[in-house]
């Protein structure tokens, strides 16, 4: 697992480019202005909530067990979980998001694209 830090900065660099493609479609692409708006506070609050998320605690002491390695094993799982949970309610948010950026796109600007 990367350090909490790494991840931390990964999220808002995610977070940070999406928000700037929905910047860049609504300038040069034509894109709605108010739905754009919405995607990129939608950007800012999915970064908020994540970054929060990576700082969570396990909430057992070593004396809860009857030795360190069943400690260390659970530790183990619960984080395990913890993150798999967050980085699979990221990406789901993210491609929501992302269908919605598309969508917002007109049918033109995306003709254009594809021809380059």
């Amino acid at each position: 697992m990367a350090s909490k830090r790494d991840l931390k900065k990964t999220i808002t660099n995610i977070c940070g480019d999406l928000a700037g493609a929905c910047i860049i479609s609504e300038t040069y692409m034509g894109a709605d202005s108010d739905k754009m708006l919405q995607l990129v506070v939608a950007f800012a609050e999915l970064q908020e909530k994540c970054v929060k998320n990576v700082t969570t605690a396990f909430d057992h002491t070593p004396a809860d067990f009857d030795n360190n390695k069943a400690y260390r094993k659970a530790r183990k799982a619960y984080y395990r979980a913890a993150y798999g949970k967050l980085l699979t309610d990221f990406n789901a948010r993210v491609d929501e998001l992302l269908k919605q950026l598309n969508a917002a796109i007109p049918a033109e600007a995306k003709q254009n694209n594809k021809a380059l």
